[in-house]
């Protein structure tokens, strides 16, 4: 029996990081016992600190999908998920299982009732397999519950209905932590194929699938824009450093020749005694302009300059041997006699 590849393990550049890519039907030959033993057994033998599992599946076979599920959740690594394009139906089961889960801003999560095709017998066999059902909802629910933000009657009535999550709704309820801009998410292409980035589907193979509330999935025209302007994006300090050596270098000797600039022109300033402090900050803390640090000092002297006029007016008090020049300062407003005692204590730098 030829083995189901919808999952894929992928050792990353990073050692303490392994990549899980769990695409398209879910467990198709799952009760092949190689098949599910291979999946555990690769599981087991991964020791990073990191999983990260990157979902973009309709969904499949329910007991395969819960096995999934918990063994992801009982495995020692932290679980990042990433749901890329699609996650339906039990694929959104497995989504659960993350620490953290992330959605780009163009995915789906889809989420409704288990339900069989292949149903037959008598009454008695279709009475089981209706309450083999609901008991599948009721794992479905707990797993969902993990994480959603709303109560279990809210998302019962939700996979009732068959809901499509945009990145917004699903973030808003709780069912993923984080919106990223990660690869394409879903594309529509000619008004009625579904690309989910790993398969296409017609649309009419979904349920009501609610193409007016995916108004930020892409067409197939957007996806080529979209991979023209990947030219022209901004570069990462280390993309710079490497594409233009010599200009990175031009630019950070730039830098260091407008900072060596900045710290001469404050030590230019004439700082009166006691403004030390002011300088050292205002260089090295705040890294101020010269005249923004002119600025503070000023204002660090003139609050000094208050202090000591007050000690002049303390001074004056019953003092009638100088009654002119108590009249005279008593004349001045304070904030004259402050910029008096500044002047003075800048004259007696120089």
């Amino acid at each position: 029996m030829t083995k189901n590849k919808f999952f894929m393990f992928n050792q990353t550049d990073t050692p303490e990081v392994t990549e899980l890519r769990i695409n398209g039907v879910i467990g198709s030959t799952w009760w092949d016992d190689v098949v599910e033993q291979e999946f555990i057994n690769k599981l087991d033998s991964v020791e990073s600190k990191k999983i990260i599992v990157k979902v973009n599946s309709m969904g499949g076979e329910v007991f395969a999908g819960f096995s999934i599920y918990n063994s992801l959740r009982g495995h020692k690594a932290d679980i990042e998920v990433i749901v890329e394009g699609m996650a339906g139906s039990v694929a959104s089961v497995i989504a659960m299982a993350g620490d953290t889960i992330k959605m780009s801003k163009t995915a789906a999560i889809m989420i409704h009732n288990p339900w069989t095709s292949g149903a037959r017998g008598e009454s008695k066999d279709l009475r089981s397999r209706a309450d083999a059902l609901d008991k599948m909802k009721e794992m479905a629910l707990e797993a969902y519950l993990t994480k959603a933000k709303i109560s279990k009657e809210e998302i019962s009535k939700m996979m009732d209905e068959t809901v499509y999550l945009t990145a917004d709704e699903a973030l808003e309820k709780g069912f993923i932590t984080e919106i990223i801009d990660y690869g394409d998410g879903v594309v529509i292409e000619d008004g009625e194929i579904l690309n989910t980035g790993i398969e296409k589907f017609q649309m009419s193979a979904f349920k009501d699938f609610p193409k007016e509330k995916f108004l930020n999935i892409k067409t197939k025209e957007e996806k080529q824009k979209k991979q023209e302007g990947e030219k022209e994006r901004m570069m990462t300090k280390e993309e710079f450093m490497r594409t233009y050596p010599d200009l990175y270098n031009e630019v950070i000797n730039e830098g260091i020749t407008r900072e060596r600039q900045r710290l001469q022109a404050i030590d230019e300033l004439p700082i009166g005694k006691g403004s030390e402090a002011i300088v050292m900050e205002a260089k090295y803390k705040n890294h101020l302009s010269a005249g923004d640090a002119a600025v503070a000092i000023l204002k660090h002297n003139s609050s000094i300059g208050k202090e000591v006029l007050k000690d002049i007016k303390e001074d004056l008090k019953g003092n009638e041997t100088i009654e002119t020049s108590k009249t005279e300062i008593e004349d001045k407003t304070e904030e004259q006699m402050v910029d008096d005692v500044v002047a003075m204590m800048m004259e007696g730098r120089k």
